[in-house]
């Protein structure tokens, strides 16, 4: 309320009768009246409990539990009558006197508590100080004791020690003038070592980055016109390179290169009959062959850790678990080769690659292998759903979650596209700045992702490829667990139409929980709609189809025009299914409206829904007839707030009245204001 202090406007000017007459007007005075008379004070069940529990002995603590039984006990040890205070269903409601009485007599218990814990606790730390001074004593003789043993132990000792150290220190002396002989001597090969290769302590990651770094500095200087710090540059990196390449790891694609290198100066030494340069050429050739055994492909190593799973798999078949350990032992060796040859070459083991193929540990050799298990988890999910077996459920779903973890190590057909796109642009680079051992390293890469590419593409299903009608028709699991092929538009608006009445049907049942499933199959059937389409779309499609039919004709393309022509027939036959299941609706008998009823708070409202109340569904206004009956005022003695009417709750005139009273029902509401669509008043329920 808003309070004037005086009727002329003035500031610091306050009128008591003035604000006294307006407090009453305003019903205030009444409403303070009433608020001391009834319960002042509402406490949560657990929050009084928690609070005021302390007041009951042990006896009757024992003797039961709850808010019910501290009211009981209270009220028997106070005398008091249930006028002093009330039990809600959620509340405990109490006067003033009563509380301020009860906070009293807590506080004094808690007070009592107090004096028996200090009591206890100074007579604790007398026990603690007489124990304390007592044994102080004891240890203060002990320690003039003990005292008197040290001065003469180190006495006898003292004199041993001095012979010991002198002999120590000759012995010492001398090892030290040693020691720093060969320090002075490590010291100064390593500065040799630095002056003759001064790259010797660098590893082939840290010389890489460096060299990247240089060529960087050097490109600069040269856009710079900085000429005279580009020759700087270009010294530095000779040395760098010969450093960069002594400390390349030999992988089995680095040895490839130089094979093919040192096959390319026999051919050429072979061609100038160069007959001297080929013998050593030959020997060469025939040591980096000998290697090939050593440093084996990836390929290989991963047959290998194949057979090694399936060697240990079957000796666990067998029960021979002596071989199986010493075969998982095998299995260990075998990965670990993979993953170190993996990390050679990448080049470093902080690459983002990862360095063993997880997703070929779980049996999935391609990403097309992959999305099938994915979708038979989803659907194995949707089933186990639909049965309620939510244990099931679950155990899907963790299945599931780990499937789509390993998607980012095996990449789809768009990623290897793209990688393979990059890498033939890094060959042609390398090619157009004659970088020839660059570019073979590149060409072999090429040639596995196109290998992998072609493997992902024949693994992966044509399904993708295929148009709209020879897609798979939708599939629905029902609230029996039964699986529906949809084949035409027609049945799944069937469908819908059937489940639409199952959630009003449920709803006018009050029976929610089952009207609340029932919605979410509608809404999965909804999501089909996109899927089927409509005669309209279909005879749309059939045109398009058709006019491309005819333009390849036109072009002799006579192979795409057969593939078109069998479409076309499909699309004529599900146009004709369609245009068969089509049938005239039947009217729909609507009565009388809603008008505006205004309802008092002491009314209760009645409301009756004709049969036909799920036809009246699909009418765009409310076509139910409500009758509104008075009973008789009903005489209440509860507090002025628990008076109050709740909000009203809004709806459009588009709403059934089955929806607005399942509304009403659900929010525990009392009435309802229906709007039309400009936003006013079209009737109250």
């Amino acid at each position: 309320r808003c309070i004037k202090p005086n009727t002329t406007k003035s500031p610091n000017s306050f009128d008591s009768g003035e604000v006294l007459r307006q407090l009453r007007y305003a019903g205030m005075m009444e409403t303070i009246r009433i608020r001391r008379e009834g319960y002042a004070l509402r406490e949560e069940h657990e929050s009084f409990y928690r609070r005021f529990h302390l007041l009951l002995s042990s006896t009757e603590a024992n003797q039961g539990e709850g808010i019910t039984h501290l009211v009981k006990v209270l009220s028997q040890r106070l005398q008091l009558t249930h006028a002093e205070w009330q039990i809600g269903h959620s509340k405990i409601f109490l006067k003033r006197d009563l509380a301020t009485k009860l906070e009293l007599l807590a506080h004094l218990r808690v007070r009592a508590a107090g004096r028996i814990v200090v009591d206890f606790g100074r007579k604790v730390a007398r026990t603690r100080a007489s124990n304390l001074l007592t044994a102080w004593g004891k240890l203060q003789v002990n320690l003039i004791r003990k005292r008197r043993q040290i001065i003469a132990s180190n006495k006898i000792s003292a004199t041993y020690r001095m012979c010991l150290v002198r002999r120590v220190y000759k012995t010492t002396l001398v090892s030290v003038i040693r020691i720093q002989c060969l320090g002075r001597r490590i010291v100064a090969c390593e500065k040799v070592r630095r002056v003759r290769d001064p790259y010797w302590d660098k590893s082939f990651h840290d010389l890489d980055l460096l060299h990247s770094e240089m060529v960087s500095q050097m490109d600069d200087a040269v856009n710079a016109k900085d000429f005279k710090t580009a020759a700087d540059l270009e010294k530095k990196l000779a040395p760098l390179k010969e450093a960069l390449e002594s400390k390349r790891p030999l992988t089995r694609s680095v040895l490839e290169s130089r094979i093919a290198e040192v096959q390319t100066q026999l051919d050429d030494a072979v061609a100038r009959k160069a007959f001297q340069e080929c013998a050593p050429l030959q020997e060469k050739l025939e040591d980096l062959v000998k290697k090939r055994e050593d440093l084996p492909t990836l390929d290989e190593l991963k047959d290998a850790v194949h057979q090694a799973e399936k060697n240990v798999s079957d000796a666990a078949a067998r029960r021979d678990f002596a071989a199986a350990a010493s075969l998982q032992a095998a299995l260990d060796n075998a990965k670990q080769r993979l993953e170190d040859a993996c990390r050679a070459e990448n080049g470093s083991s902080d690459n983002d690659s990862p360095t063993v193929d997880e997703a070929t540990e779980h049996g999935f050799e391609s990403r097309a292998d992959l999305e099938v298990a994915i979708a038979e988890a989803s659907t194995s999910i949707d089933e186990a759903i639909s049965k309620r077996q939510f244990d099931k459920a679950t155990k899907f779903q963790a299945e599931l979650e780990r499937l789509e973890n390993l998607r980012p190590s095996l990449p789809s057909i768009q990623e290897i596209e793209s990688e393979l796109e990059k890498l033939k642009a890094d060959m042609e680079e390398a090619i157009r700045t004659k970088n020839f051992k660059k570019a073979e390293l590149l060409h072999l890469e090429v040639d596995k992702l196109e290998e992998k590419l072609q493997e992902e593409k024949s693994k992966m299903p044509s399904t993708t490829e295929e148009s709209p009608v020879e897609q798979s028709s939708p599939q629905f699991v029902n609230e029996n667990g039964e699986t529906i092929i949809f084949e035409s538009r027609f049945n799944l608006e069937k469908e819908i139409d059937r489940f639409k009445s199952l959630v009003q049907n449920a709803a006018r049942s009050k029976n929610f929980k089952e009207a609340s499933r029932y919605q979410r199959f509608l809404e999965k059937l909804e999501d089909l709609k996109p899927l089927l389409l409509t005669a309209q779309e279909l005879v749309e499609k059939l045109n398009e189809v058709k006019k491309d039919m005819d333009e390849a004709i036109e072009r002799k393309d006579f192979e795409k025009a057969e593939e078109l022509h069998t479409i076309v027939e499909k699309l004529e036959k599900q146009v004709d299914l369609e245009k068969a299941n089509i049938k005239t609706p039947e009217p729909i008998a609507v009565s009388t409206p809603i008008t505006a009823t205004s309802v008092k708070p002491s009314v209760k409202a009645s409301i009756k829904v004709s049969p036909d109340a799920t036809s009246i569904a699909t009418v765009p206004s409310i076509a139910t007839t409500v009758k509104i009956k008075k009973s008789a005022r009903i005489v209440d003695n509860r507090p002025v707030s628990k008076l109050r009417p709740k909000a009203p709750m809004i709806s459009q005139s588009s709403d059934t009245v089955v929806a607005v009273a399942q509304m009403l029902a659900n929010r525990r509401g009392d009435a309802a204001i229906i709007t039309d669509s400009s936003g006013g008043l079209a009737g109250i329920i």
